[in-house]
């Protein structure tokens, strides 16, 4: 059973086949749905993912994309989230790159690759820290499949949408602690930036036990994200540790 959104490689002639055997979940809805933007279809959390085992992404057929090795490397590291702007370079050497998702100017992931021999490379992705243990890749001469360029397109599509979700719930988590820290103090009455500026604390704002003005910035919904502490801009609310006594 799927938990998240899943990408499938479902070609246009089986798609009728796809949301039929996909049917649909507890709440009526279909269990199948079309990303426009991506023109993949995708899972819904809670669809029979054994119903759907014939359109589930395999990454092995990614390497039946092409012919030769440069090409079918490169097609490699997109299926990895690589943002590579032309032919792989395969000359042993190792190449920094971007990531699809990095901020401009980041260069977030290397390779190498190699033509000597039996056609080989490794990918290295260091966001999360990197690995002793990189992806790996071994050519394969197969010719070229189209089949193979959907899973190759629905897998990017599935690392994309994974770490966007990761990186969601790194800011659920953030701000979970924040509104537990807020409120965790009181209300402010008095304070000397307050008095400096001429104006009084409005409903909301608390104050630590550093005194220090807790502002909380809140979205739509109303729920803390993020704090403002003045003077100091945005920033991450700590409280010091207790101080130990001995009688």
């Amino acid at each position: 059973m799927a938990t998240s959104r899943t990408y499938l490689a479902v070609p246009h002639s089986d798609k009728a086949q796809a949301r039929t055997r996909a049917g649909r979940l507890d709440d009526g809805r279909s269990a199948l749905r079309f990303d426009k933007g991506r023109a993949l279809w995708y899972a819904l959390p809670g669809a029979d993912m054994a119903a759907l085992s014939p359109w589930k992404l395999d990454p092995l057929a990614v390497g039946v994309n092409a012919g030769d090795a440069p090409t079918q490397f490169a097609y490699f590291l997109r299926a990895q989230g690589a943002d590579l702007p032309g032919p792989a370079v395969m000359d042993g050497m190792r190449q920094r790159i971007r990531m699809t998702d990095d901020k401009p100017g980041k260069k977030s992931c290397t390779y190498v690759g190699h033509l000597d021999g039996l056609p080989n490379g490794w990918f290295n992705d260091f966001r999360d820290g990197g690995t002793a243990n990189p992806t790996r890749w071994v050519f394969r001469g197969e010719t070229a499949d189209p089949q193979a360029a959907l899973h190759l397109k629905a897998i990017t599509a599935q690392r994309q949408w994974d770490r966007m979700a990761a990186k969601r719930q790194q800011q659920d988590n953030k701000a979970g602690n924040v509104a537990h820290v807020y409120r965790r103090f009181s209300q402010a009455a008095q304070h000397p930036y307050l008095a400096k500026k001429g104006v009084q604390a409005m409903h909301g704002v608390h104050i630590d036990d550093r005194q220090r003005l807790l502002i909380p910035l809140r979205n739509r919904d109303g729920q803390i994200r993020s704090p403002i502490t003045p003077g100091r801009g945005v920033s991450s609310w700590r409280t010091r540790p207790p101080v130990r006594t001995t009688a």
